[in-house]
């Protein structure tokens, strides 16, 4: 673990006894990163890495998502899970054709 320069970490964890890397924060349910993150950085965006769990215990609450599309297939058990594109546009992209295996950035907005 290493910390990132003008970030809060914010581990969400419900492991019992864990205990986060050097300058990061517990949280144990999503509810508590989200007061926690608004708590030290009010008024601020919320980024959210992680597994396809934690993911999926944000996106009904997400207002915006950064995607790294990647233009191969790719053997894997975590994906990021299903949204709807109804609920959502793209507004922003930045291609990256030349990367092997090609990606574009994406961000999408909720309708």
């Amino acid at each position: 673990n290493r910390e990132l320069p003008g970030r809060h970490v914010i581990v969400l964890s419900g492991q019992s006894g864990y205990q986060p890397g050097h300058g990061a924060h517990l949280a144990t349910t999503p509810t508590l990163a989200l007061e926690l993150a608004q708590t030290l950085a009010p008024g601020q965006p919320v980024m959210v890495a992680g597994g396809a769990q934690v993911y999926l215990q944000f996106l009904a609450q997400a207002q915006v998502m950064h995607l790294t599309e990647i233009a191969a297939d790719i053997p894997g058990a975590t994906f990021f899970p299903a949204f709807s594109a109804a609920e959502w546009t793209a507004t922003d992209q930045e291609p990256h054709p030349s990367n092997q295996p090609p990606y574009t950035h994406r961000t999408y907005q909720r309708l």
